[in-house]
């Protein structure tokens, strides 16, 4: 989730596309080399590059607001521990967490497993 948080931010700062999709479209825009082009090609190739970096900001924005929308209703199910704990569990020994009470270490069975 806090990946998610983190490139959602990344692309909505400043209202404009990450570096990232802006180098990329200025190497789209010199790798499109036609030959002997007018002002107008160039200038046409260019704008296409600068729509092809707002459109994937676009679909990267939408993803991540959707991607978040996902992981804040996987947490409302309840914390994804207790759900691994309890598949952990079920895999090991066949039964829920709350069929079976943990046992705890004392401090002087550092190390040891439980019986």
């Amino acid at each position: 989730m806090a990946k998610t948080l983190h490139h959602l931010r990344v692309v909505q700062e400043n209202g404009q596309p990450p570096k990232g999709i802006t180098r990329q479209a200025r190497i789209l825009t010199h790798f499109i080399k036609p030959a002997n082009p007018t002002q107008e090609t160039l200038q046409k190739l260019a704008s296409n590059a600068e729509t092809w970096a707002k459109q994937t900001r676009q679909i990267l924005i939408e993803h991540y607001q959707n991607s978040l929308e996902y992981l804040d209703d996987e947490y409302r199910e309840g914390p994804p521990m207790d759900r691994v704990q309890e598949a952990v569990a079920k895999a090991l020994i066949g039964a829920s967490p709350q069929a079976r009470a943990p046992t705890a270490l004392s401090p002087r069975d550092h190390g040891a497993r439980p019986s």
